[in-house]
């Protein structure tokens, strides 16, 4: 296996011009991601420093490395991109493996254990903080809530299109 597709890679391009259309407009969202995590490091640093409470040790260097691996992530894949559709061996190889049947079927069928997985474990989580802790009790049941109208959503709109 060259690499590992991630959960939003799979497509349905038939030529190299499709490909290289999408892969344009992902460069568009990494450019905005990579904007938006700037903007969020700037803020909390002209909070902080206009005499703004301090955000805290814990909290603010999370925050300041959730910014900077975003933004590094995004500068990676940009670049990433552009390699790709400047070389058409390589916008070949991609779309080949992007449309391959046994990717997308292998995809799928992490994404489904990945999410057995994480329900399991916010459960699990629910079930213990709720004699204690009613926030994170609320805030999970709420995630559960918003996955199921999402997924019933999705469902419904993917079984009438397909």
């Amino acid at each position: 296996m060259k690499n590992v597709l991630g959960v939003f890679c799979n497509s349905d391009v038939s030529n190299n011009e499709e490909l290289k259309a999408q892969l344009r407009k992902k460069n568009v969202f990494m450019v905005l991601l990579l904007i938006i995590s700037g903007l969020a490091m700037l803020g909390l640093i002209i909070y902080e420093s206009n005499g703004g409470e301090y955000v805290g040790d814990k909290n603010g260097w999370f925050y300041r490395g959730a910014c900077t691996g975003i933004a590094f992530a995004a500068v990676i894949f940009l670049f990433r991109n552009l390699n790709t559709i400047k070389d058409e061996k390589k916008l070949t190889e991609l779309r080949i493996e992007i449309t391959d049947e046994r990717n997308i079927a292998i995809n799928a069928a992490a994404v489904r254990a990945a999410l057995a997985v994480m329900f399991a474990a916010m459960f699990v989580i629910m079930l213990s903080s709720g004699f204690v802790l009613l926030d994170v009790y609320t805030a999970l049941v709420f995630l559960f809530a918003l996955f199921m109208v999402s997924y019933a959503a999705a469902y419904r709109r993917y079984s009438e299109k397909m």
